[in-house]
């Protein structure tokens, strides 16, 4: 069925049904874009706010940004690479996203 008119407007779809399917395939994909836009603002201020920090574990970050823990060693690794944070302190023990940083 030929017919790309109404995937830009769903009232001019040929049956109810597919006016369904297309709306909510819309809301799905705005909805998708806004949780995008949300995780990056979270990231950006990650970058903005981690390094100011005196002490940063995977469990600070976590318990102050209210992140999970896997995000929060990404994100030490990458202000390690980018040169915003140091590690001070490591212990055999310790998994490599919990060594403490500053």
């Amino acid at each position: 069925m030929v017919g790309h008119y109404w995937l830009r407007n769903p009232k001019l779809s040929p049956n109810s049904f597919l006016r369904l399917q297309i709306e909510n395939t819309l809301e799905a994909i705005c909805s998708f874009a806004d949780d995008i836009i949300h995780a990056k603002a979270t990231y950006d201020k990650l970058l903005s706010e981690a390094p100011k920090f005196k002490l940063i574990t995977p469990s600070i970050l976590s318990d102050r940004l209210r992140i999970n823990e896997p995000l929060a060693r990404k994100v030490i690794k990458d202000l390690m690479a980018r040169g915003a944070i140091r590690m001070v302190s490591a212990h055999a023990s310790q998994h490599q996203g919990d060594n403490i940083m500053t």
